[in-house]
């Protein structure tokens, strides 16, 4: 007998029930779950339900729902992908499928979809992702990414017993101009390298020539989970008590995991005149 589990949770901004405006027509759909999150075994059929609720003040309207590659843009916010832009080696898209892609939802109506797929035996380690898109029909011609108004609701598979890489680089960092003996506006973008999704935390500290430290900034655990081979842009500000006087300066910046694990270090130097 096929099994359906349910499983709902909080990733990012998406919450366990998700409300949906479209246009002027006063329809509203209700989503039963904000996400899908679970722990799978290598061959392991899976199957998950999204009860998919229309408003009673609501007109009738179509709908379609589909499944995407996982990205994410530079903000956090996570983006769809079609096939021909989702490269990951770690997307679940290709082994999972909707039973239903196209429906109608009269006022006051549940739809169920169920969410199902079989995986490889030989999938890997880390972590596995997609997107469930549910949105208004689009057009057959459209391309690239897929920006029309909906609701995604993200799939988030662990995979047990295998190694959970936790690593990660800061391929860019530059101060912003205007560069001010007052205020130094630090900007990096973070790699994630490893094979499954966290949360990162970011610190900077500002040293003189002799390296004493003149003051320090951190960010809280970043707002979204950064997926697999996806990248974020993190901004500090540094705000020294006393404004520089005229000399060399080093801000040594360096990310770690939520837990206090350090993913990676680097340091950029800049000049007040």
């Amino acid at each position: 007998m096929l099994s359906i589990r349910y499983v709902s949770g909080v990733i990012a901004f998406i919450l366990v029930f998700l409300i949906l405006t479209l246009g002027c027509a006063s329809a509203s759909i209700e989503i039963s779950v904000g996400s899908i999150l679970d722990q799978v075994s290598p061959g392991q059929h899976v199957a998950y339900e999204i009860n998919v609720t229309a408003s009673n003040d609501s007109s009738a309207k179509d709908f379609a729902a589909d499944i995407y590659g996982f990205g994410q843009s530079l903000d956090g916010s996570y983006v769809e992908l079609k096939a021909d832009q989702d490269k990951s080696p770690y997307s679940a898209r290709a082994y999972l499928k909707l039973d239903s892609k196209d429906f109608r939802l009269e006022p006051g109506e549940t739809k169920m979809l169920t969410l199902e797929g079989d995986i490889p035996s030989d999938v890997g380690d880390g972590g596995r992702y997609a997107i469930v898109s549910i949105r208004p029909p689009t057009p057959k011609a459209s391309k690239g990414v897929s920006v029309s108004m909906g609701i995604i609701i993200p799939v988030i598979l662990s995979i047990k017993d295998t190694e959970m890489a936790k690593t990660g680089e800061i391929s860019e960092v530059e101060l912003d101009a205007p560069i001010l003996a007052e205020q130094q506006n630090l900007s990096l973008i973070f790699n994630n390298t490893g094979n499954i999704h966290y949360r990162a935390i970011a610190e900077a500290d500002l040293k003189d020539k002799d390296g004493n430290v003149l003051t320090s900034a951190s960010t809280k655990p970043s707002f979204s989970s950064i997926i697999p081979s996806n990248s974020l842009l993190i901004k500090l500000v540094l705000s020294p008590e006393k404004k520089l006087e005229s000399g060399d300066y080093t801000i040594a910046s360096e990310v770690s995991t939520e837990d206090g694990e350090i993913l990676a270090k680097k340091e950029i130097s800049f000049k007040i005149e």
